[in-house]
């Protein structure tokens, strides 16, 4: 990781953590590590300045809480959806 003045640590709970990684990996900067360890998701980041190091959080934990929700919506209805249609097909083409 790259040094600065002021680093962190955050870990976050999350039963997606693989997925929310692959999700904001493209959005990782130089200062920024991430990686996925089971149920959890582990940056850590570095900043020159406190305000830079507040903001790249503020950032991330936005695009996190997005991230969970939107892998939560998507598995709910592939869930359902599975158990509905074991076989039959409901396709109508007009």
């Amino acid at each position: 990781m790259v040094n600065g003045k002021y680093q962190g640590v955050i870990t976050i709970g999350c039963p997606d953590a693989s997925v929310i990684e692959d999700a904001l990996a493209p959005d990782n900067l130089r200062n920024m590590t991430m990686r996925s360890t089971g149920a959890s998701l582990v940056v850590e980041m570095s900043a020159p300045r406190l305000g830079t190091l507040i903001s790249t959080v503020d950032d991330l934990l936005m695009n996190v809480k997005i991230a969970c929700e939107l892998a939560a919506t998507v598995q709910a209805p592939v869930a359902a959806d599975c158990s509905q249609s074991k076989g039959a097909s409901n396709n109508n083409i007009n």
